[in-house]
């Protein structure tokens, strides 16, 4: 009546008769007489549960439709571990510099994101005069402007694995 068929998957054909759940007063008072329970895994970490229940008919879950579930749960994981990396990528990606994002997308199970020392180069720039032309320019024209300026030396930063941190107005 009970039948454990692997680390995730739960049946019980005829769950009203079976002793170690007598005093369960959920099978109890729903009269039950299948039930299955399915882990929801990925990689062995226990995401979440499948569980059915079926309160006319014993065995009701054997067989093709205890294949199907397990089917069911591997694809369930897979689409909240996929779900989850891609939050975390995207959150990556509005927050922390490109490499990084390339790290975990190179090494998705463990991503090197230790702390190193080296040796950096700053660059600041600034443009000489932008306050007035802000003043002259409408906003599609000095947008254009800056995308053409800045364009000049971001091509250099990314050739050299440089990080853009953050462009606010001419700086």
């Amino acid at each position: 009546n009970y039948v454990l068929h692997s680390d995730t998957d739960l049946m019980l054909a005829e769950a009203d008769k079976d002793p170690r759940f007598a005093h369960c007063s959920h099978i109890a008072s729903r009269q039950l007489k299948s039930v299955l329970c399915s882990g929801i895994r990925h990689q062995g970490e226990l995401l979440g549960l499948i569980y059915l229940e079926h309160s006319q008919i014993a065995g009701v879950f054997a067989g093709k439709k205890q294949e199907w579930l397990r089917l069911l749960s591997t694809e369930v994981g897979l689409a909240i571990w996929s779900g989850r990396v891609s939050h975390y990528r995207d959150y990556m990606r509005k927050f922390a510099p490109s490499a990084v994002a390339k790290e975990i997308d190179a090494n998705p199970e463990t991503p090197d994101l230790a702390a190193k020392d080296c040796d950096v180069s700053i660059l600041f720039a600034d443009l000489v005069g932008y306050t007035r032309l802000s003043e002259l320019m409408e906003r599609r024209q000095l947008t254009e402007l800056m995308n053409r300026a800045f364009s000049k030396f971001l091509d250099e930063v990314n050739r050299f694995d440089g990080i853009l941190l953050e462009i606010g107005g001419d700086e």
